[in-house]
């Protein structure tokens, strides 16, 4: 640019070097300084005009041209010109390699224009008529060479010239200007027969530039309020995506009226994500890049972030967080008085139209604007975020879950579905609190998002269940692998408050759609598998149609056992506990029964869980403990005071209510409390030792005598039994049945009765079923046996009659209290 500036530079000193004796052809009373500041007024003030959805930049410079030629020397002509270029270019902010360009091309078109001019005036020299060919001539050359030269840079470095963008500017340019050569030809006319219309006439263009200014800028401001109207009304909430922000830019360069605009999202960095839309983009497109920020923008959103945080006054806001230049507007985007983005506008073509501080306040009630809709469209991307998205793992929820599902079914691809569950997750919750069960679940969640594979959705389904959904093949070895896998990576342990704990997954699994053609199958078939999961060696199951029947036979006999207490269907049987040796009788142990009109007998083993699992545990235990108290006193009032044992689950001994109801249960019946026995598994107490602890010692207050069940089968130790505040000790029958010819059953049973002893507890021996068994127990020590080879479980009646024929124990005193 530079030396096109320097070749242009050459030529006109060339050529004024030629003219540099030529006077001005016409003589007036008029100083050389008045044309200087008519060169001034119409280049500060251009004319716009809206033609063909484009505006027209229009100078009046070929007014003040054609009087310099008549009225003025060549040298001072193009004195004058150039002074008034360079004035407004460095007024205008251009560059210095923009000054020297405008100086040097507007030298050698001057040059041109007299040039033509001289060389066609007539003898005698006038206003008349007959020289105005000349002038005309003169302005079309002025014209013709500046395209030239505004054509020439982009020969260069294309080696082409579009017509097509060379002939309307030129055509419009050329037509404008014909029209102000014949007034400028008129104004000459005025000059040279009065000389003191020269000041007429430049008070009157001064005054008609003026109004004719405030008219345009009172019609744009009134066009660009209806468009601001509109805008406000159109632009609803959008997004900081370049998909969602692109129809919006074409409609925001539309009303600012701008050749090029750009929206800069600002990103980490220093860099920023630019969207532009330019007179090109008559489509609809936009383009979209990546770039670094330069100096002026990163001030304005330094200053426009200033401004949010200490609520300066707006114009000091306005003044520090805008740039305005005749050819580039830029404003900072604010959301929640953070910046977040710039809008810039720009000219794009010499002689375009040019900004005033009218489009700077448009552009920055334009970017008002913007930011309230980028505002409302974060606010429905976080309420849809909040909708799809669980609030402490940040996974998908359960209802982004289904319709994952559902949409991967609608499109025939195969998948498998794996519902997780954290074992034992109550117990991190009960011990370390709320917080680390929070905890917990937040690096559950992370563990599971970095086993997903692309394309895959992990989800918290809800409490300690989560989801993982792996679209693709649904074959059941591949699920299998996939399942151990996220088993691999999420089990482990981590530390809560300097506490480790133990994190361990059930896996359940199934797959689409050979489970389910529709998620609410698919999902509930995978928590049946999960159920099953439960009991399995490596905490993984894969649905099958036998768990759907066993899982609808389950729910039949909950509604049952719901229905069963309610209408007081349960039956208790006893099984009679004696004195081994002796033969005495010291009391029966309860055992619930239950008969279903429809599936017949149903084992505790089937609907004693299910109580647990559902809460109606608690009703059960009160109903056995009601049956076995009113036999046991019937018992008493036939003269055979013998007592009564009932098994209390885990979930009964951490119920609070449970003293209460013995309590009562005991007062209504008028027995003492050595009358009942309540057994508890080992395993039970040490699920939440300080409440079982506590529990078992109000029991005991009461009188309640305590015994630990099925003892060795759990996973305490001999020693725990001394912090045990019980009365016996029940040895399981897995150490029985062999104890006549084991030699490692003999021991372990020795070791208990010895432990024991010196507790002062007593020892029962459950499970006897031969006498060989029965003599090894007695040679051990153990002081009371139960089984088959005694009696079985009989109803009461049954019971009653058997008791007749057998001689009662006399009362067991403790051999050993312990604090």
């Amino acid at each position: 640019m530079w030396g096109a500036s320097a070749v242009l530079a050459v030529f006109a000193v060339v050529l004024i070097v030629l003219l540099r004796h030529h006077d001005a052809p016409l003589k007036v009373d008029v100083p050389a300084w008045w044309f200087l500041l008519l060169f001034v007024i119409v280049q500060a003030y251009p004319l716009q005009f809206e033609f063909r959805r484009t505006t027209r930049h229009v100078l009046l410079d070929s007014i003040a041209l054609v009087l310099g030629l008549f009225f003025l020397s060549p040298i001072q002509l193009v004195g004058s010109r150039v002074v008034a270029k360079g004035l407004m270019a460095a007024l205008r902010r251009k560059s210095a390699i923009r000054v020297a360009f405008n100086v040097s091309s507007g030298a050698l078109t001057t040059v041109a224009a007299v040039l033509v001019f001289r060389s066609m005036l007539p003898a005698h020299v006038s206003a008349h008529l007959a020289v105005w060919p000349a002038a005309v001539l003169a302005i079309v050359a002025d014209d013709v060479i500046a395209a030239a030269i505004v054509t020439w840079p982009g020969y260069v470095y294309n080696r082409a010239i579009k017509l097509s963008t060379l002939w309307p500017p030129l055509a419009f340019s050329l037509s404008v200007n014909l029209v102000n050569t014949c007034l400028g030809l008129v104004t000459a006319g005025a000059i040279s027969y009065d000389t003191a219309n020269a000041w007429m006439i430049a008070i009157f263009m001064v005054l008609t530039l003026a109004g004719f200014r405030t008219y345009h800028q009172l019609a744009d401001r009134h066009t660009a309020l209806d468009r601001l109207y509109a805008l406000a009304k159109d632009l609803g909430p959008i997004t900081s995506d370049p998909v969602d922000l692109g129809p919006a830019i074409l409609q925001l360069r539309e009303l600012l009226r701008a050749p090029q605009l750009e929206i800069a999202l600002l990103r980490e960095s220093d860099t920023a994500t630019v969207i532009t839309a330019t007179d090109e983009e008559i489509t609809g497109h936009v383009q979209v890049r990546e770039t670094e920020l330069d100096e002026a923008s990163l001030a304005i959103a330094a200053a426009a972030r200033t401004a949010g945080q200490r609520r300066k006054a707006w114009y000091t806001r306005r003044r520090r967080t805008a740039a305005l230049s005749p050819e580039a507007i830029a404003v900072a985007i604010s959301v929640a008085g953070q910046p977040v983005g710039l809008l810039r506008a720009r000219t794009s073509q010499e002689g375009g139209r040019l900004f005033d501080r009218n489009d700077l306040r448009l552009a920055e009630a334009v970017a008002d604007q913007l930011g309230a809709a980028l505002e409302k469209g974060r606010l429905i991307e976080n309420l849809r975020h909040a909708a799809t998205r669980d609030s402490l793992t940040g996974l998908a929820n359960l209802d982004s879950l289904r319709s994952f599902l559902s949409a991967m079914l609608d499109e025939h691809s195969g998948g498998v579905v794996l519902l997780l569950d954290i074992d034992r997750f109550h117990d991190i919750n009960d011990t370390l609190g709320h917080e680390a069960g929070d905890a917990v679940l937040m690096e559950v969640g992370r563990r599971l998002e970095d086993a997903t594979t692309q394309g895959s959705l992990a989800c918290r389904v809800g409490g300690d269940q989560f989801a993982l959904v792996i679209p693709g093949s649904s074959n059941s070895d591949l699920a299998r692998l996939a399942a151990l896998a996220v088993k691999s990576r999420v089990d482990g342990s981590l530390r809560l408050d300097n506490v480790a704990a133990d994190v361990r997954l059930t896996i359940g699994m199934a797959r689409a759609p050979e489970h389910g053609e529709d998620a609410t199958t698919v999902l509930r078939r995978a928590e049946i598998a999960m159920g099953a999961a439960k009991g399995s060696s490596n905490g993984i199951s894969e649905w099958e149609p036998q768990m759907e029947r066993d899982g609808s036979r389950r729910l039949y006999v909950l509604s049952g056992l719901r229905q069963a207490l309610v209408d007081s269907d349960l039956t208790v049987e006893f099984q009679p506990k004696l004195l081994l040796g002796t033969g005495e009788v010291t009391g029966f142990e309860a055992l619930v029964r239950w008969r279903h009109p429809e599936l017949g007998l149903v084992s505790p083993v089937e609907f004693i869980p299910l109580a647990e699992a559902t809460g109606l545990v608690g009703a059960l235990t009160s109903s056995v403990l009601r049956m076995s108290l009113e036999a046991c006193k019937r018992w008493h009032e036939q003269g055979r005071p013998v007592g009564v044992a009932v098994n209390i689950s885990a979930r009964s001994l951490d119920d609070p209510v449970l003293v209460g109801q013995v309590a009562a249960l005991l007062t209504a019946t008028g027995l003492d409390g050595r009358s009942l026995t309540l057994e508890i598994t080992e395993s039970s107490v040490m699920e939440n030792p300080a409440r079982s602890m506590e529990i078992l010692r109000q029991l005991r207050s009461l009188g309640v005598r305590l015994s630990i069940d099925d003892f060795g089968t759990g996973y305490s130790s001999l020693h725990q039994l001394r912090g045990l505040p019980v009365h016996e000790v029940k040895i399981d029958k897995t150490f029985v049945d062999n104890i006549d010819r084991d030699g490692a059953d003999r021991a372990v049973v020795r070791a208990v009765v010895e432990l024991c002893e010196s507790l002062g507890l007593v020892t029962v021996a459950e499970g006897v079923e031969q006498a060989s068994q029965a003599y090894a127990l007695e040679s051990l020590g153990v002081r009371q046996v139960q089984g088959y080879f005694y009696g079985r479980p009989m109803p009461e009646a049954d019971a009653t009659a058997w008791l007749r024929q057998r001689p009662i124990a006399p009362a067991f005193t403790e051999q050993k209290q312990r604090g």
